[in-house]
């Protein structure tokens, strides 16, 4: 073979190559879209317990009745506040974790793009 020959089928495979990397890179991107919108779908769901505790704990506020029923009533109050707050502490957790999380794809993905355009 010659050289101009060889030359051609080294770059044949690099262009074969680096179109499965490309493809390898949309299939990732993919991916981190589906998880993204599954932690988004997450997120949706604490924040409507989120609001659903918070109004249990409104309701709670309301209730006037006996020295033992109040007992009780304060009680739930106290437990739907925990609640409250550690769905709360969640969410700002999913949020951090998502935007970590996009963040660092981002830069893995920009590396792998600037490497296959090398």
């Amino acid at each position: 073979m010659s050289i101009v020959t060889d030359v051609r089928y080294y770059m044949l495979g690099l262009r074969a190559t680096r179109q499965g990397w490309a493809a390898k890179v949309q299939a990732e991107i993919q991916e981190i879209r589906h998880l993204h919108g599954k932690i988004q779908d997450e997120q949706r769901g604490i924040e409507r317990v989120h609001a659903s505790a918070k109004d249990s704990n409104d309701e709670l506020r309301s209730i006037t009745c006996s020295s033992e029923a109040e007992r009780g009533a304060r009680a739930l109050q106290s437990s739907t506040k925990k609640s409250l707050n550690t769905a709360e502490n969640i969410n700002s957790d999913l949020k951090v974790t998502a935007t970590a999380a996009r963040d660092q794809t981002i830069t893995i993905l920009t590396d792998i793009l600037s490497l296959l355009r090398m």
